[in-house]
């Protein structure tokens, strides 16, 4: 049985998987949609069948982990990990902005004061909006 696994690009990441076939890293295929991965990957025994999968996910995409012919996970790879898309829903709910009315700009700034997301705003006497740069 297969399991699903969210991680990061460029974030190493460990994978446990059980299989009574023994496995080397020879063994262990990483399929994406445009084909075979060339990530850098390790594969060691726990004992008792089980494994440890240590890799580095070069893309983002969706890709499958096969170990000794046997799907043992399915990866979603993003470009941020869980906790950078949590700091910046926290960003955007507790940090600071700056409407600069004469360039119809608005800058979300984070708590640490850098700079977030930029956007145009258009405002009149009935309605604003904002359209991301």
């Amino acid at each position: 049985m297969s399991m699903i696994k969210h991680v990061a690009v460029n974030e190493p990441s460990i994978l446990f998987f059980q299989t009574e076939e023994s496995v080397t890293v020879n063994d262990i295929i990483v399929r994406g949609i445009d084909g075979l991965e060339d990530w850098d990957i390790d594969v060691s025994t726990l004992g008792n069948d089980l494994y440890v999968l240590e890799f580095t996910p070069l893309d983002s995409g969706e890709f499958a982990v096969v170990a000794a012919g046997v799907l043992v996970a399915q990866l979603e790879v993003s470009e941020k990990t869980p906790l950078q898309y949590l700091r910046d829903l926290e960003d955007e709910a507790m940090g600071s902005w700056r409407w600069d009315k004469d360039a119809g700009t608005l800058l979300l700034v984070r708590q640490d004061g850098t700079d977030f997301a930029s956007f145009a705003v258009t405002d009149s006497l009935t309605e604003a909006s904002r359209e991301r740069l």
